[in-house]
């Protein structure tokens, strides 16, 4: 039968093992939003949003 502190290690290596990989993982999502090109915002395009949604005008 195992004893207490064989559980306690085996829940510390599990968690640790967990920080490890979220750790990795956000460290590569970062690396592959930092390595990506800036896409520049097209302002020319872009229209108020008046002119898209008619303006009620009450009476």
């Amino acid at each position: 039968m195992e004893t207490r502190e064989d559980r306690l290690l085996a829940l510390t290596g599990l968690l640790a093992a967990g920080l490890i990989a979220l750790a990795v993982i956000f460290v590569l999502t970062w690396l592959s939003d930092v390595r990506r090109a800036p896409v520049p915002y097209p302002l020319q395009e872009c229209t108020p949003p008046s002119a898209i949604i008619p303006l009620k005008i009450s009476s």
